[in-house]
This record gives C-alpha cells, structure tokens and sequence, in this order.
C-alpha cells in the first residue's frame, strides 16, 4: 500500500507511487531527458500521462480533491460533471516546470468541470505558480 499524507480536513491523500516497472522506465527516460532527444521526450510523457493519469483516476484521489474543493468546480462553481485537472499540467512536468514528486501532490490538483477543464487557458504556467506548488 502507498504512503498516505493527512490533509487539513483530516482526508487522507494517498501518494502517488507508479508500478516498479514504470518507476524504473520513467527513471530512465528521466536522466536521459538531457540529451534533448525528442523520442525520449515524447517517451517520457507519454508513460508519465498514463501514469498519472491512472492515479488522479482513483477514487480515494477523487473523493479528497472533490471533498476539498465542495464537490464544484474551482473556477464556474458548477457541480456538474467535474473531474480532477493538474493545476501545473504533465506536460509542463516533462518540460522541467515542477518535480515528478510534486506533480502529483494535492496541491496540484484541483475540481474543474469538463467545460472549464476544456478551455482552460496556458497562461497559468508561470513561475510564481511553479513555486508556490514546489514550495508548498
């Protein structure tokens, strides 16, 4: 079983630990990462997507960032049809912007509903936002 961390409601936040084999893959892909070749780079976020996309899928995830935000979208207030959305996204994880260990972190994560999550501009990748995640 994955480590887990208490939030300030008192949930329990799993921690994301991705499948030796994947660990050791995305390792790899990692310190390779340097060599600015792009079929590592496309390599890398792909099984980093998939991944962390798995994790965010969970319903124990779920469920804490859905209680966390009231069950609505962080940004229309709407309660339908809401998912969980990386606030630094795992491209921009891939790219350097945040830690693998931070991508995953509830404090990247938020409720958006699918029309929001849809059209949700790129221009929140700054580095205040980075930091805050990376400091936090």
């Amino acid at each position: 079983m994955a480590g887990v961390i208490i939030t300030e409601n008192g949930y329990e936040f799993p921690t994301w630990k991705p499948h030796w084999y994947t660990r050791e893959k995305l390792n790899k892909y990692y310190r390779q990462l340097s060599d600015n070749d792009p079929d590592i780079r496309r390599k890398f976020y792909k099984l980093l997507r998939i991944s962390s996309s798995a994790f965010i899928a969970r319903r124990d995830v779920r469920f804490v960032i859905f209680s966390r935000d009231n069950w609505r979208c962080v940004h229309c207030n709407q309660s339908d049809r809401i998912q969980v959305d990386h606030i630094i996204t795992v491209l921009d994880c891939a790219n350097g912007w945040i830690s693998l260990e931070d991508l995953n972190k509830e404090n990247n994560l938020q409720a958006l509903c699918i029309r929001c999550n849809a059209s949700k501009p790129h221009t929140h990748r700054t580095p205040n936002r980075v930091n805050n995640i990376n400091n936090a």
